[in-house]
């Protein structure tokens, strides 16, 4: 990517070659796209696509980033207000299936495009899920001191939530029915709460 500070166009430019990205990934998968079609796809010449991106491992990068930012900004934003575990598992679900169920493309492609990618973005990738198993495990602790739930092993305990979060996410990204989202999070977090509060 060239150096210096962008500008409000440059900036533009740079979300239409993501977006346009996003679609051509999601079709073709990371080793069959080609630069070339996700230029002709945002409407640009190839050269445009350099101009920012040095490479198509670049972009693929660059794509996954900015769907990590909306996903973590949309996760926050459910997250403002100081509830209890059973409420904030709720409105994470709830969100995490929203955002699914909004980049269905994205999703679609994360969870089929099973070759393998290059070394850093498997380490990126690794890293993202890090974060939310950090988070997730700061509040089933913070569960077990409320007494909302019996003493578990913590990052046992995130793995069943995050493997929760996958499970029906993969079911919204290729489900042939649009599900009640709503009613989705709330029945799943009323199983999982039962398990977790069981004596």
């Amino acid at each position: 990517m060239r150096e210096g500070l962008p500008g409000r166009g440059d900036s533009d430019k740079r979300m239409q070659l993501l977006e346009a990205a996003v679609d051509v990934f999601a079709l073709e998968g990371f080793h069959r796209a080609k630069v070339e079609d996700i230029a002709a796809a945002a409407g640009v010449g190839k050269g445009t696509v350099y101009h920012y991106f040095s490479s198509k491992q670049e972009l693929f990068q660059a794509m996954l980033e900015m769907s990590f930012n909306k996903y973590r900004s949309r996760m926050r934003a459910q997250l403002r207000d100081p509830v209890g575990l059973h409420q904030r598992l709720e409105s994470m679900l709830a969100a995490h299936l929203e955002f699914v169920w909004q980049h269905r493309k994205m999703a679609q492609l994360l969870l089929t495009d099973n070759r393998p990618l290059p070394e850093k973005m498997y380490r990126w990738m690794w890293q993202q899920r890090r974060r939310m198993m950090v988070y997730v495990i700061r509040m089933l602790k913070q569960g077990m001191l409320t007494g909302e739930i019996r003493p578990v092993d913590p990052r046992v305990a995130s793995l069943v939530v995050l493997g929760l979060f996958t499970s029906l996410g993969s079911q919204l990204a290729f489900g042939p029915e649009k599900f009640n989202r709503d009613k989705l999070a709330a029945d799943a977090v009323q199983v999982l709460m039962a398990g977790l509060a069981g004596k």
